[in-house]
């Protein structure tokens, strides 16, 4: 066993100029989604699984905003109609995927998805300011979950809105006919 001193010595005549024993460079994290020099997607199914990872973080954004974690009424409730706002978006963009050719009951579950974000966007309007600063239960609680079941309920359906794409896309119905 080597002594400090003995180490210090070592480490100098290995070639150290400075005295320092080299370190190594920490090892570099996998590519992310964000990262500037990741390579490009390959297929389909690697952009659509980026873009859901994407959709994901953006998601969990709200749950640590500081307005999901705000006690004070217009704060929550500013923050509460942009998080609507953006699953109004995701929404809409789910019903345009299947476009014309959507089977009926993936048109009925778009329009259930429609009623569950009016319903929500008609009860943020009467959360009380008491009823906002109970975040662990009671009105507020129920809002934060309802949330949490459309943003389900969303992502579900999404996923088979690109399964139905897959079965149902023009150049297999041109060649049935």
């Amino acid at each position: 066993m080597k002594t400090l001193p003995a180490m210090i010595i070592a480490a100098l005549l290995s070639g150290s100029a400075s005295g320092q024993i080299p370190v190594p460079p920490p090892p570099t994290p996998p590519n992310t989604v964000g990262d500037l020099n990741a390579p490009p997607p390959k297929t389909v199914g690697d952009v659509v699984t980026a873009i859901g990872n994407v959709k994901h973080k953006l998601r969990k954004t709200w749950v640590n905003a500081k307005a999901a974690m705000s006690e004070d009424k217009g704060i929550y409730t500013e923050g509460a109609r942009q998080n609507l706002a953006d699953l109004a978006m995701e929404i809409d963009t789910v019903a345009t995927k299947m476009g014309v050719v959507a089977p009926t009951y993936f048109l009925t579950r778009v329009q259930a998805l429609r009623q569950h974000h009016d319903y929500l966007r008609l009860k943020l309007g009467e959360l009380s300011d008491k009823d906002i600063k109970d975040r662990k239960s009671g009105p507020r609680y129920a809002f934060d979950n309802c949330i949490g079941s459309l943003e389900a309920a969303l992502d579900q359906a999404d996923d088979e809105a690109d399964s139905l794409a897959k079965l149902y896309r023009p150049a297999k119905l041109e060649a049935k006919q």
